[in-house]
């Protein structure tokens, strides 16, 4: 091959490879820049062609566990879900649509890092870009305890931490396995029984029974400076009406004041405390809680509901002072209240996906706190923290107390027409002060307090690993 011929060769290879930078540079453009304004959907299909491109990236516990991978066999990529089910309903799965962090995640999973070297190998050697990894707030110890806790029962358990909103555990069962979502597919969508693709985190709603005693107070509380009418002589029953209602067991409490009576979680006393509220003040303070709303939060979730409606019976709004009757709650609301207690009244927002980073390790998008509002007064907050912390030292709480930490908590029995009731229990526990909150829901536990002990189990995991 002559000089000349020589020259005219490197120009074609030249002008190939600028064509090529070109239609990089374009792909890397609609990646970064438009695709920020691409609606991600279970069934969007807009992504595919970048999906053809490009290895998507993994995905990563806070202690480095790994969680989802693509494994690449010749032309061929396959999603892995290394834990299996353990992150089922927190991480989603890709096929048949996408779901949970893999869905909300899909631009920067799929976001490549362009430069000459990725550039080249995908001209001339045929690989695919690599897209940006994942690093989860989610603690794969925390996460594993919460799984193990949970057993076989249905259920929900979410960590937060509290100061900062990051989502420590997120578990809900039944789940599935979503390295064989395919396959099953038919039997996850139709079994209704129990519907293991529902998260029961942030999609479950479940009457709070005796939890709500703390918005109950806290309605109390935000209209009144002091407790000292707060004394009240428990009988064992109350009647509203037609209607009686009793404490546990048909037990007398006797003289009760503030702190006693939610260390007992005596339901005559909440339900006279209620006659100073009213179903007007009862609403006022649910919604500051966010009840009726759309949660500040990323994920897909229910509308927890309170008080619907102008006209409310008697005897509905005495159960409702209790957590009993229409109002249902999510767990992942029920966690945001009690962090929020935990963190002087202030509520941060939610979160499960700490940072992105390319595979040289290099953080490329960092998520920070987010400030929601204040939704209790300070002065509320530490009240009511008070009142939890002696609901775990000598009240119903008590299976949840850990040597040397600092744990408060409301345990809950919620009713559960025609079966066994819920256990609720939500809480916090520190050091020396509240760091994590809790929400616990275990499905037909009955009254055995079960998500109290479920709450030491993840206490005390969290005290060993901090």
């Amino acid at each position: 091959m002559n000089k000349k011929m020589k020259k005219n060769v490197i120009k074609i290879g030249f002008i190939y490879i600028s064509m090529f930078i070109i239609l990089i540079s374009y792909l890397s453009y609609f990646v970064i820049v438009k695709s920020e304004g691409i609606v991600i959907h279970a069934n969007n299909r807009r992504m595919d062609p970048v999906e053809n491109e490009v290895v998507r990236g993994d995905i990563l516990s806070s202690d480095n566990k790994l969680i989802a991978t693509t494994v690449t066999n010749g032309g061929d990529s396959v999603r892995t879900y290394p834990q299996a089910n353990r992150y089922s309903h927190a991480v989603g799965y890709t096929q048949k649509g996408k779901t949970g962090i893999e869905a909300f995640a899909n631009v920067e999973l799929l976001r490549p890092d362009y430069n000459l070297e990725s550039i080249f190998k995908r001209a001339f050697e045929g690989e695919k870009f690599q897209g940006r990894d994942i690093v989860l707030t989610i603690d794969d110890r925390l996460q594993t305890a919460a799984q193990n806790s949970l057993g076989d029962n249905r259920g929900a358990i979410v960590i937060i931490e509290s100061s900062t909103g990051k989502i420590k555990s997120l578990v809900s069962k039944p789940d599935f396995n979503p390295n064989n979502v395919a396959q099953n597919w038919e039997t996850l969508i139709t079994d209704e029984t129990n519907t293991p693709l529902v998260n029961r985190v942030s999609s479950g709603l479940y009457p709070p029974g005796s939890i709500f005693k703390i918005v109950t107070t806290e309605a109390f509380l935000n209209d009144n400076n002091s407790e000292a009418d707060l004394s009240y002589n428990c009988t064992g029953q109350i009647t509203t009406g037609d209607n009686t209602i009793r404490c546990y067991n048909d037990t007398v409490h006797g003289e009760l004041n503030l702190s006693s009576a939610f260390a007992k979680s005596c339901n005559t006393y909440f339900i006279n405390m209620g006659r100073d509220i009213g179903a007007r003040g009862l609403r006022k303070t649910g919604e500051k809680l966010l009840f009726n709303k759309s949660l500040p939060l990323a994920m897909e979730h229910s509308k927890s509901q309170l008080l619907k409606g102008e006209l409310i019976p008697d005897a509905e709004l005495s159960a409702t002072y209790i957590g009993q009757g229409k109002t249902l709650i999510t767990p992942i609301h029920a966690a945001m209240i009690t962090a929020a207690i935990a963190n002087e009244g202030v509520l941060m927002e939610p979160y499960m996906i700490d940072y992105s980073k390319d595979k040289k390790g290099n953080i490329k998008t960092k998520n920070l706190p987010k400030y929601v509002d204040e939704i209790i007064s300070p002065k509320d907050a530490k009240r009511i923290e008070e009142l939890m912390v002696k609901v775990v030292q000598e009240g119903t709480g008590s299976k949840a107390a850990v040597n040397n930490m600092y744990v408060g908590g409301k345990t809950g029995t919620a009713e559960n027409e025609g079966a066994k009731d819920h256990s609720w229990f939500v809480g916090f526990a520190g050091s020396e002060s509240p760091e994590i909150s809790i929400a616990i829901i275990i499905e037909n536990a009955g009254r055995d307090a079960s998500a109290s002990s479920v709450a030491h189990n993840l206490i005390k995991e969290y005290q060993n690993i901090r």
